[in-house]
């Protein structure tokens, strides 16, 4: 037989079990929401660039979407014109909360992009290269595949 203690406390822990299941359900949301907000605010800076008319060597004209998961980048290589400007937007989908994230130029090693501890689950980079290989890899997991980016 309940008592009207126990039924209390049972119709509390169904509250508490509802509340903690729609919490994680929209911070999941949030998440979404917060990376869809970022690629339609990228592909609205590349869509802005291209209609003022003249192409200039300021002007953003391109958008490249990659995904760090657990074992590196996809795609692992990108190619891109050289000395023109464009979006790197890097998501995170690996299972770390931080990304030491860098970039090197394969000719010489110099550092193109200095290393930075990065916390957000999106990132952006806006890049100019010029002709070469380069090396963009997240430097605390040195046996992940890094992604090549070639400009010719």
């Amino acid at each position: 037989m309940y008592s009207l203690a126990s039924r209390k406390s049972d119709d509390q822990f169904a509250r508490q079990r509802k509340w903690r299941s729609a919490v994680r359900h929209s911070i999941g949301n949030l998440r979404r929401t917060s990376f869809l907000r970022k690629l339609a605010l990228a592909i609205l800076i590349v869509a802005c660039a291209g209609t003022t008319g003249a192409q200039s060597n300021s002007q953003i004209t391109d958008v490249q979407i990659v995904t760090l998961l657990d074992g590196g980048f996809y795609p692992s290589k990108i190619t891109h014109a050289a000395g023109v400007r464009f979006l790197l937007f890097v998501v995170n989908r690996a299972h770390t909360n931080q990304m030491q994230l860098g970039m090197t130029r394969n000719s010489d090693g110099s550092v193109a992009l200095a290393q930075e501890l990065v916390t957000d689950w999106n990132r952006s980079y806006v890049l100019n290269l010029t002709a070469d290989t380069y090396v963009f890899k997240e430097w605390s997991h040195p046996n992940w595949t890094p992604l090549t980016i070639v400009t010719q």
